[in-house]
């Protein structure tokens, strides 16, 4: 994403000159409210009148106060996340692409706006540019779908020097016009109901497209954000091999997604609370292993009913450690472990208290 070249703001404008005009009036965001995104996006819940006004409104502002960082797209230098991006970008009021639409979907979640933030890759005149990954925005505002790339709105890169350019040809593009500058890596997130392959964008063959069964793309879409985050990568990766992975920039997300299965089903193990269900368990198993290296009632009935109490705690550890699933397989080895451990003290309570029984009724 950061490797992003843009070309000169003229060229962009003239091939991109298809995105319907707004009203050129936008509600000013003051410079007051500009320190976080948090305060940005209150401010425009307050004052917007609706979603469109809010959302022209953070476009216009970016694209007049966020320059490309044309060193860091060219550095190794990476955000940690989207609200790093989001809070660099604004510290310092320049970025990349992902700094500039990081900026704008946190902005929009502390207004309470839907808006999705899509990556990608891009046509530039036809021409499949291989620069590297792309970041943009979607949205449905007034009924309508459309595309927000705030990066290609800002201005764009001459010669290493970033050059101011706003304009609104990147505001709210038609789809169906979209794709064929801005293809995102998971086809639903091309807002139709026909996507295209990329192959059938590498070779014109657009048409073909239409002879699928449509789909519904904003049911896929609400769905695919129903999703654990696992499934949302598994989905994701799923979704672009049924499309087909021919170049290498859909090569490079598919390795990243690879390479994100790991922190996706640790994420997910969280979410749901089954980690840290496994994490008391854990405690509580040690706790209890603790005790039983302690001293011992006397002896007698107090000794039996003692052991017993550890033996049906040992045995409810285990019962809840063994309905849980968990998704990262490191997580999940631990947890076979940590169930071979407890099955080992339970056979020699089991053991212990069969022998303590035996001996109490001999006394008897």
């Amino acid at each position: 994403m950061k490797g992003i070249i843009l070309l000169l703001a003229g060229l962009l404008l003239s091939a991109c000159n298809y995105a319907q005009q707004p009203d050129t009036a936008v509600l000013l965001i003051p410079t007051t409210v500009t320190h976080s995104a948090q305060a940005m996006g209150q401010w425009l819940k307050a004052n917007a009148a609706n979603d469109y006004d809010a959302i022209k409104s953070l476009y216009y502002w970016i694209g007049n106060n966020v320059s490309y960082d044309v060193k860091l797209a060219n550095s190794t230098q990476t955000y940690k996340d989207t609200a790093d991006a989001a809070a660099q970008t604004l510290a310092t009021r320049s970025g990349i692409c992902q700094g500039y639409t990081c900026l704008f979907f946190e902005v929009c979640r502390h207004a309470n706006i839907p808006i999705d933030l899509i990556t990608g890759y891009t046509y530039i005149q036809g021409q499949l540019s291989l620069e590297g990954s792309h970041g943009w925005m979607g949205a449905k505002l007034n009924g309508k779908w459309g595309i927000i790339d705030p990066t290609w709105g800002a201005g764009a890169v001459d010669r290493d020097t970033f050059v101011r350019s706003f304009n609104w040809a990147h505001f709210m593009i038609p789809p169906e016009k979209a794709i064929y500058t801005h293809v995102p890596f998971d086809p639903i997130f091309q807002y139709l109901p026909h996507p295209l392959k990329p192959a059938e964008l590498r070779d014109h063959s657009w048409h073909t497209a239409k002879e699928r069964p449509a789909i519904y793309f904003e049911d896929s879409i609400a769905a695919y954000k129903q999703q654990t985050a696992l499934a949302q990568v598994k989905s994701r990766m799923r979704r672009m091999e049924t499309y087909g992975v021919i170049n290498q920039l859909q090569r490079n997300e598919m390795a990243f997604l690879r390479q994100s299965l790991p922190a996706a089903a640790y994420s997910t193990d969280v979410a749901s609370g089954n980690d840290a269900e496994f994490r008391t368990l854990i405690d509580r198993y040690n706790k209890l292993v603790a005790k039983l290296r302690d001293q011992p009632p006397a002896a007698g009935e107090v000794l039996l009913n003692w052991v017993n109490a550890c033996y049906k705690e040992s045995g409810e550890i285990y019962n809840a450690a063994s309905r849980i699933r968990l998704e990262w397989d490191v997580s999940e080895k631990a947890r076979q472990d940590f169930l071979k451990r407890v099955q080992t003290t339970l056979e020699k309570q089991e053991s212990f208290r069969k022998t303590l029984t035996e001996y109490l009724q001999k006394k008897k």
